[in-house]
């Protein structure tokens, strides 16, 4: 199978994961400033992170990666649990069918980003520091540790639906 993982990442777990994609696939992995021109691949995979609720340049992504590729699936990292519940609900805030979306967990490190996305996680931050204990949930202990201190929820395992999905839509077609 001829496959393309590409990535744009901000903290770096997005990288990690379409490295570890084309790998397991044995395709390449290449940043998103530098696709190739020519198609023909059999599967294209797109690896960014979720964003309040949104996939980082999905629709000109999907634009422009699609062509390349006969099968055009996702891989979003985020740092909430990636359950059933959440990978529907970013699926359909994004326009996905639920078989193009796998969500991984990913990594935190405010000193990796941007100016705006700093300053935009660090206010989310002095949101749920506000707050009164008895009102945070677990979800919100858990961001405001990864918007205080370098995080990192990365693991090879999160891949291993995609791989499979991969897999077995290439015995399909």
């Amino acid at each position: 199978m001829k496959m393309l993982a590409v990535y744009k990442s901000k903290s770096g777990a997005s990288m990690y994961y379409a490295e570890e994609i084309a790998r397991a696939l044995g395709g390449e992995s290449r940043h998103y400033r530098s696709i190739p021109r020519e198609g023909g691949y059999d599967l294209v995979v797109y690896a960014a992170g979720v964003n309040a609720g949104k996939i980082d340049s999905l629709p000109r992504m999907r634009a422009v990666l699609s062509p390349l590729g006969k099968r055009f699936l996702v891989a979003a990292s985020c740092l909430k649990e990636p359950t059933e519940e959440y990978a529907a609900e970013i699926a359909e805030k994004n326009g996905l069918k639920p078989g193009e979306l796998t969500l991984m967990r990913g990594r935190m490190n405010l000193a990796r980003l941007g100016f705006f996305d700093r300053m935009i996680l660090r206010m989310v931050r002095s949101k749920i520091g506000r707050k009164a204990e008895k009102a945070k949930t677990q979800e919100d202990r858990e961001l405001f540790n990864a918007l205080s201190f370098p995080t990192n929820f990365t693991d090879v395992k999160y891949i291993l639906p995609l791989v499979k999905k991969a897999r077995e839509g290439n015995e399909n077609a």
